[in-house]
């Protein structure tokens, strides 16, 4: 098993991983930026859809306007992030909408 870069970073604080939470949760999760994809909204808004991972595997985090506006700088490709936000269960799928998104220290 290898390690991954986001076990640096685990704390007590951020104990929750990609398959962490039931829909409608908060959680708190550590996690390395694989992807981001940006979406320009009908209101003409900036939002984003990051995928993260962790040592358990990935997950999508929805980055709405007003999180994204605060946060488009850290949201890079190979940065690590701590995200608080709920998970969302749609499709089967579960995914994170985030409320807030610090870099990791």
């Amino acid at each position: 098993m290898t390690n991954h870069s986001v076990e640096a970073i685990r704390t007590v604080e951020f104990k929750d991983n990609t398959a962490s939470g039931a829909a409608g949760q908060l959680v708190k999760v550590p996690g390395l930026i694989e992807a981001v994809k940006l979406i320009i909204t009908k209101k003409k808004e900036e939002m984003a859809f990051v995928t993260v991972s962790d040592e358990l595997g990935t997950s999508s985090v929805t980055v709405f306007s007003a999180v994204y506006n605060k946060t488009k700088q850290l949201l890079k490709e190979g940065n690590l992030i701590l995200v608080d936000g709920k998970v969302e269960l749609k499709y089967n799928k579960k995914s994170i909408i985030a409320n807030k998104i610090t870099m990791s220290q």
